[in-house]
């Protein structure tokens, strides 16, 4: 299991749960127990779970890593580039999110992940 805090360049703080390891793969994978975030307001949470609309929970591969993917253009809920550094918001099927970031594409200026067991 794996939580994700990112803050961007306009101090949004924003994030993901999800319950599988993370490993490269040309498929999604993780279970409907993942989640996205957003502290907006900087003060209250708010969560969206998996609404079951699809299975895309969480994906990586050598270019980066995302959560929540959409049928739609190939969106994702939360997306961070290998490089750490460039990734992008959306609304997508699997968490029907609102953008987590404060504009659909960020630059992250601090990450945090914790694992867990």
């Amino acid at each position: 299991m794996t939580l994700m805090i990112i803050e961007d360049y306009h101090k949004f703080k924003f994030g993901g749960f999800c319950t599988e390891e993370w490993v490269f793969s040309n498929q999604f994978y993780g279970t409907g127990d993942n989640f996205v975030f957003t502290f907006k307001d900087k003060d209250n949470c708010e969560r969206w779970d998996a609404t079951g609309e699809n299975s895309m929970f969480q994906f990586c591969d050598r270019t980066g890593f995302g959560l929540g993917g959409g049928i739609h253009g190939g969106r994702f809920s939360l997306y961070l580039g290998n490089d750490l550094w460039r990734g992008s918001s959306a609304t997508t099927e699997c968490f029907n999110n609102e953008c987590l970031s404060s504009s659909t594409d960020f630059d992250c200026i601090d990450l945090e992940v914790w694992g867990f067991e």
